[in-house]
C-alpha cells in the first residue's frame, strides 16, 4: 500500500533552484537593491562561442580569476557589460540565456548577442569576441523572471517574437530544474513567433528534456516552405490562437518578450479579454 501526500517546496529549494541562494524566498524591492548595491563587478573572459543563428550568437563567459564564483542571477535578467572599441568605452545589457547553476560550482553564464543591421556595436562583437576575449561584467539585473514573484506561480504562457527567445530560454531551463527534480510542477505554453525557419534559436535546448510540463507551439510569419516541411503553426499570435489552445489563460502569468510593436500588440490584446494587467510581465526589445 502506498500512499501520497502533498509536498510544496520551501522557500530555500526554490531560492536555490532559481540562482543558488539560500535567502528566504520573498524579496522585497530594498532587499533587491541592497544585493545589487553588493555586486561585485568583475572581468569575464569568453571561454565558448556558439551561432544559434544567422545573426544570434552564444557567449559563455567565466570569471577571469579562476577561483572567483559567479555573482548570483536569476534565470531572465540580463547582463550588464562594458566593452572597449576603438579606446572608447560602451555599455551595453544582454540578456542571459543559460541557467543558473544549482550546485554553484558552475562558473560560467551564456549572454546572447543578436545582430543589429546599422548597429554601433553588436555587429562588432560578434565578428571581434573570441575564446580568450575579455570584457567587463558590471551588473546582473532585471525584474523579468518569475523567480521573484511571490508566490511563484506555477502556470505560465510565454509570448515569444524573434530574439525575445534569449531571456526565455534562460527561464525553460530553470523550469525543467524544477521539474526534473520534482521540487515544482510548472505548466508551460510557450508561443514562439520568427519570420523565416532558419530565424528559430535554441531549437535543440527547448525541446531537450521537454516533457508534459512544457507544451511548445512555433507560429511562422514570413512565407512557407515549399517542401511541405514546416508542421507548425502560421500567421501572427493572436487572441484566437492563444485561446484555442490555452483555455485557461486567464489564470496564468504572462511573459511576453520581443520587439516593441509585438509586445505592445499582443499587451493590448490581453487587456481585451480582461487579462489580469498586474500578471503580464513584459521585456521589450528595439529591434
Amino acid at each position: 500500500v502506498s500512499t501520497q501526500s502533498t509536498w510544496e517546496p520551501s522557500a530555500n529549494d526554490l531560492r536555490t533552484l532559481s540562482h543558488g541562494s539560500f535567502s528566504e524566498l520573498e524579496v522585497s524591492k530594498s532587499e533587491r537593491e541592497i544585493n545589487l548595491e553588493r555586486f561585485e563587478e568583475f572581468q569575464a573572459q569568453v571561454v565558448e562561442v556558439r551561432q544559434e543563428t544567422c545573426d544570434i550568437t552564444t557567449f559563455v563567459i567565466s570569471p577571469l580569476n579562476d577561483d572567483k564564483l559567479l555573482p548570483r542571477y536569476y534565470a531572465g535578467q540580463y547582463a550588464t557589460c562594458e566593452f572597449w572599441k576603438d579606446d572608447i568605452p560602451f555599455t551595453r545589457t544582454y540578456s542571459i540565456s543559460s541557467a543558473p547553476s544549482v550546485s554553484r560550482e558552475d562558473t560560467t553564464c551564456a549572454i546572447s548577442i543578436k545582430r543589429k543591421q546599422g548597429g554601433q556595436l553588436s555587429g562588432w562583437l560578434i565578428d571581434t569576441l573570441t575564446v580568450g576575449s575579455k570584457f567587463l561584467v558590471k551588473a546582473f539585473g532585471g525584474e523579468f523572471t518569475p523567480f521573484l514573484i511571490t508566490p511563484m506561480p506555477k502556470q505560465y504562457l510565454m509570448l515569444v517574437g524573434g530574439v525575445g527567445i534569449t531571456p526565455i530560454v534562460s527561464i525553460l531551463r530553470a523550469m525543467k530544474g524544477l521539474s526534473s527534480t520534482m521540487l515544482m510542477t510548472v505548466d508551460v505554453v510557450v508561443f514562439y513567433s520568427s519570420r523565416h525557419v532558419e530565424d528559430f534559436a535554441f531549437n535543440a535546448d527547448l525541446e531537450s528534456g521537454t516533457d508534459d510540463s512544457i507544451t511548445i507551439f512555433y507560429t511562422l510569419t514570413g512565407q512557407v516552405p515549399e517542401d511541405g516541411s514546416w508542421t507548425g503553426l502560421v500567421g501572427r499570435i493572436s487572441m484566437d490562437v492563444i485561446k484555442a489552445r490555452v483555455p485557461d489563460l486567464l489564470q496564468r502569468h504572462v511573459f511576453l518578450c520581443g520587439p516593441e510593436g509585438f509586445a505592445d500588440n499582443l499587451r493590448a490584446q490581453l487587456l481585451a479579454v480582461e487579462f489580469p494587467p498586474q500578471n503580464i510581465h513584459i521585456e521589450r526589445f528595439d529591434f
